[in-house]
């Protein structure tokens, strides 16, 4: 006899796109089943033509409860106490086997990440980067957030980021996000209009999937923990990711390079409830911005420029040691 199944989503986007390889476990264990998803019409166009994984989807404004479900699998990772309940050295895989008793077959992590762009979707992309282009000036995708976001304490303040932009005048920095409030948990990303000209705003402009086409197409990105690190699954492009109050062992990916900031209660609980992270209180916990361009000329070959008056060396003594 056919069961009917639900697969409830309420947590963030980017744990909505880890989900797929659960997605796909999940058809293929109820093959003969009715398998319904309910989740944000903000996630669901990124399984454009992975459709086959469910037999209904439902977006979550327009889902009315109803007793009709044989099992229930309530995927709500925001409200998991991960740091606390798992063991430090599982990542976000290992925990997804662990709570919904399934088993992943890894190899196939490449093609399940992979996104379907429709050919609409890349020239939109293609005609922004044609129009922006500069000589000589790299193309790098920058992810905010905001620090009004739940959980606090994933992101410098705005002033931090315009200090890192200020560095490299003549590179492109494309500014990926919203400037809508999306959810109690999702406010505007910091807003940069009027600050540099390199600085091209198109939050909003692009879809989830045009978000990972961009990283694909751009040099490299920087972001914090977000559903943008998440997208570089999709074509593995490498960028460099700042770890706030979420973990950055179970949620980081090996190809990025991942930098952490300075938690002095490490490992904290990743709540979303989380109210009172020492990192909202003390934004001067995160990496000095002189750090991160550190790292960024040494794994990026990012370079500030070489001013008349103003020559930018070479000097390892000056280089900070607070990584």
């Amino acid at each position: 006899m056919q069961k009917n199944i639900l697969c409830f989503f309420r947590a963030a986007l980017g744990d909505f796109y880890l989900s797929f390889p659960l997605f796909y476990t999940l058809r293929n264990t109820y093959k003969k089943d009715k398998l319904t998803l309910v989740a944000s019409p903000f996630a669901t166009p990124l399984l454009h033509e992975k459709g086959p994984w469910f037999d209904e989807i439902i977006h979550l404004k327009d889902y009315k409860p109803q007793k009709q479900f044989d099992r229930v699998f309530d995927l709500d990772i925001n409200r998991t106490g991960m740091s606390a309940t798992f063991k430090p050295d599982m990542d976000v895989f290992d925990i997804l086997e662990a709570t919904y008793e399934v088993s992943f077959n890894r190899k196939k992590f490449p093609e399940l990440f992979s996104l379907n762009y429709t050919d609409k979707e890349k020239e939109e992309v293609n005609e922004l980067l044609e129009k922006t282009q500069r000589v000589d000036a790299r193309n790098i995708v920058i992810h905010t957030t905001h620090r009004n976001n739940y959980p606090h304490g994933k992101t410098p303040p705005q002033s931090w980021w315009e200090e890192l932009i200020s560095l490299y005048p003549q590179h492109n920095f494309y500014q990926v996000g919203t400037t809508q409030k999306l959810a109690d948990r999702i406010v505007p990303d910091y807003d940069f209009t009027g600050f540099a000209p390199n600085v091209f705003d198109v939050r909003d402009r692009c879809n989830l999937k045009q978000t990972a086409y961009l990283l694909e197409q751009s040099d490299f990105f920087i972001a914090v923990d977000s559903v943008v690190a998440h997208l570089s699954l999709a074509s593995q492009k490498r960028g460099l990711v700042l770890w706030g109050s979420s973990s950055m062992k179970i949620h980081s990916h090996g190809h990025n390079y991942n930098l952490s900031s300075k938690r002095p209660c490490a490992p904290c609980i990743d709540l979303s409830t989380n109210s009172n992270c020492c990192l909202f209180r003390d934004p001067s916990l995160y990496p000095r911005v002189d750090a991160v361009a550190r790292v960024l000329r040494e794994n990026f070959l990012l370079q500030q420029p070489k001013k008349t008056g103003w020559l930018i060396e070479e000097n390892m003594d000056s280089v900070p040691k607070n990584l």
